[in-house]
């Protein structure tokens, strides 16, 4: 709610993880994420939740674009507040205030990664939707001081959920060091090996421009990586 209240207020400019007002909204929520669970904790960054607001962006019937899956989780929020801006308001409001006034609630965990277990097991991966994402390794919070120079470290990949993913690869960041893994985009393809041939593609393609480090990982300009996925699709 607080995000489509900013959303609006900024329509039909986008909004960018350096607006102040964002970064606000940013700090005001973090304060009340739990370090138990550091994969949802990440989307409480400026640069989080400007991807979180591009949902409203497929609601909004000015705006043309394929994505539709993130759109489910902002769809209520849209339909009941899109046409009700005093309403959203006071909703807004409220829930500022209330956040505000919490005390913050932060347990930091000896350890972030998974429990162990032991024994036989099976599992089943259904075919689907899947997306190749876009990361960069930036500061934790604005509060960090810049501890890497030169081209920024970004990620390719492709997961069934983006957001689980960066979580899954923050979690083996140590806290001290503040980076954090950034969502910039993805882009959805209808199946697995759909997803795989376009981020081989664009590996392979990195790799002829010299920016590939090893891997899945390079180091260039993230917009730039970007416009190369977009182009290869």
């Amino acid at each position: 709610m607080l995000l489509l209240d900013l959303y609006m207020r900024r329509r039909p400019l986008s909004v960018t993880a350096r607006d102040p007002d964002l970064i606000d909204l940013s700090r005001l929520l973090s304060r009340r994420v739990s370090m138990v669970t550091p994969g949802p904790a990440a989307w409480r960054s400026p640069d989080g939740l400007r991807a979180r607001m591009s949902v409203f962006r497929v609601l909004d019937p000015e705006v043309e674009t394929p994505d539709r899956k993130r759109a489910l989780a902002g769809g209520a929020v849209w339909h009941r507040f899109a046409n009700d801006p005093e309403g959203l308001r006071a909703a807004a409001d409220a829930i500022r205030g209330g956040l505000a006034r919490a005390p913050a609630t932060i347990a930091i965990p000896p350890s972030r990664g998974p429990v162990a277990w032991s024994g036989d097991g099976r599992f089943a991966r259904p075919d689907g939707d899947c997306w190749v994402y876009v990361l960069v390794l930036d500061r934790l919070s604005e509060g960090d001081p810049p501890v890497l120079t030169g081209a920024p470290y970004v990620k390719v990949g492709r997961s069934n959920d983006v957001d689980r993913r960066a979580g899954e690869l923050n979690a083996g960041l140590p806290l001290a060091l503040g980076l954090a893994w950034r969502v910039v985009d993805a882009v959805i393809r209808p199946s697995v090996l759909d997803a795989d041939a376009l981020e081989q593609r664009l590996l392979a393609e990195l790799h002829r421009q010299g920016l590939t480090i090893g891997g899945e990982f390079i180091r260039g300009d993230p917009a730039l990586i970007v416009g190369c996925l977009y182009d290869l699709m």
